[in-house]
């Protein structure tokens, strides 16, 4: 069985105190590119703060509207054009702040496009080859674009989702300990974010 990783998207209109609270707490972060939220600034700063607590770092493209979300697919066209200018800018600025960056996580409407269609899977995959050689891929599990990825020989981070207390509890009983989601408010900016947390099983 491999790694568990827990993960977060960051640097998009969060406040600066909950990115930090949460950076704490992750093992890995996806950085908005400064596009579908966000700003350069943001995304520097965010990159600071993986450096400092030791998380490892993956740009997060989006559409180039707000919240990244849309009706409409990109052509593979446009989806090249996308994926170089944002990438390029993020693995610029992660230089200047000296953190590799180690993956790439599509957001929204983009995760879910390249499951659908493999033409902008496979410029997906050509671009980050081509941009960095030593960047994977962070994928929905067993998808797509993971399977494509590892075919062209790039290393693949496969995504899971834990929706509910009681669905966490039953699958990680046999490590005698459970994950709940607490949802809990940001004292800085008063959003909501749900949280991992392990607790000891009631059984034992």
């Amino acid at each position: 069985m491999g790694e568990l990783i827990l993960n977060c998207d960051l640097g998009e209109d969060e406040c600066a105190a909950q990115t930090e609270q949460l950076m704490a707490l992750v093992g890995a972060a996806n950085i908005c590119c400064g596009v579908h939220a966000g700003s350069a600034a943001k995304t520097r700063a965010t990159l600071e703060l993986a450096k400092r607590y030791g998380v490892m770092v993956g740009a997060h493209p989006g559409l180039a509207i707000a919240g990244g979300r849309g009706s409409e697919l990109p052509s593979a066209v446009e989806l090249d054009a996308l994926l170089q200018e944002q990438l390029g800018c993020f693995l610029r600025i992660a230089g200047e702040v000296d953190v590799p960056v180690r993956y790439v996580k599509l957001h929204g409407t983009l995760y879910h496009a390249v499951e659908q269609d493999d033409a902008l899977a496979d410029v997906t995959v050509g671009m980050i080859k081509a941009l960095d050689n030593s960047v994977g891929i962070f994928s929905l599990a067993g998808g797509r674009l993971a399977q494509l990825a590892r075919r062209k020989g790039r290393f693949c981070v496969g995504r899971s989702f834990c929706r509910s207390r009681l669905y966490a509890r039953r699958s990680i009983s046999a490590a005698r300990s459970t994950w709940g989601l607490d949802r809990r408010r940001c004292n800085c900016c008063g959003t909501f974010t749900a949280m991992a947390t392990q607790r000891q099983d009631a059984d034992d």
